[in-house]
């Protein structure tokens, strides 16, 4: 489909839901879609709210035009004409969409190598244009390792305006590549964006994230799942409940984190952006009681400094 054909269907369509990660672009594409609409002479109400229950959203949005929507009824399908409102959505949550029955559904996605560097160009101005051949292509190396995560991009273009030194940028592009190992300082530019996500799942599904993330590498394709959630389930097994019920909510837990932006499946491999990774590594140093070094090419047992006495789980690899 050409962006005619998409810009027709988005235009026909009286519900369009667009779901993703914090930071992923969300809005930016909202507020594109909405700009489609008005030049359409379409009418527009564009509604946030901050909980998630279908409910409360189809509430909030039939009072923006004066529509009463009966406490006595759960099951109620918010009525729009095709002709009179379009609704935008955004959540980071696929069943949003699906519970206020989005025609169109839109995933928003990684941007590809050249839109990430027309962002990260465009947030860092007038002065790209003052920069040298060689800075501007450790810069471009800079905005590829964020690997097309929008508000990574625009946070780091933003804190880099204005340094025009190689040493400078080269020491960016160091902190990026070695992002995975442990560090957390940049917690203040993308983070809680992030953790605002991990803070909304429920104790289990923390636990079930943390685990999926600590134990491997941030991917894994079809074949590893299954030994990953038994793996979870023997760790942490309820023995009031059955064996396979166990297992079954295991899958679903998987999917969930998919439908929650916490995790992504694209071409038979399971993985999350670098991001995510260092926000677990970093929940996991927060609590204490999880130490990770898997993945890390351990040549010898960790020090014993790091056995502290309320050690719970411990991921690692030995060669």
């Amino acid at each position: 489909m050409d962006d005619d054909d998409e810009e027709e269907v988005i235009v026909g369509e009286s519900a369009i839901g667009i779901w993703g990660g914090g930071g992923s672009g969300k809005t930016a594409l909202a507020t594109h879609i909405h700009h489609e609409l008005i030049n359409n002479d379409i009418k527009v109400i564009w509604v946030t709210v901050s909980q998630n229950s279908i409910l409360h959203l189809q509430k909030v949005i039939a009072k923006s035009i004066d529509l009463d929507i009966s406490d006595e009824y759960e099951d109620v399908v918010f009525p729009i004409s095709d002709n009179r409102i379009k609704l935008i959505l955004t959540t980071r949550i696929r069943e949003v969409c699906q519970g206020m029955d989005c025609k169109k559904v839109i995933k928003v996605k990684p941007l590809d190598e050249e839109d990430s560097w027309a962002l990260f160009d465009e947030f860092l101005g007038l002065f790209c244009k003052e920069l040298s051949s060689e800075v501007e292509n450790i810069a471009q190396n800079v905005a590829q390792k964020c690997e097309g995560f929008p508000l990574a991009i625009v946070r780091i273009a933003t804190s880099m305006k204005w340094k025009t030194e190689a040493r400078e940028w080269r020491h960016m592009l160091e902190f990026l590549e070695n992002l995975g190992n442990g560090q957390y300082e940049m917690g203040k530019c993308v983070f809680p964006v992030l953790r605002s996500s991990y803070d909304f799942l429920t104790n289990k599904f923390q636990r079930f994230f943390l685990y999926c993330i600590l134990s491997t590498d941030g991917s894994f394709d079809n074949d590893d799942p299954d030994h990953l959630i038994r793996r979870f389930v023997y760790e942490s097994i309820d023995e009031r409940e059955k064996l396979g019920a166990q297992y079954n909510e295991g899958w679903n837990m998987l999917r969930k984190l998919k439908n929650h932006s916490m995790l992504d499946y694209d071409d038979g491999y399971w993985m999350t952006n670098k991001f995510l990774r260092v926000l677990a590594a970093g929940i996991a140093e927060e609590t204490g009681k999880i130490m990770r070094k898997a993945h890390e090419k351990l040549t010898e047992i960790p020090s014993d400094d790091q056995w502290k006495e309320d050690l719970q789980k411990v991921f690692f690899d030995v060669e």
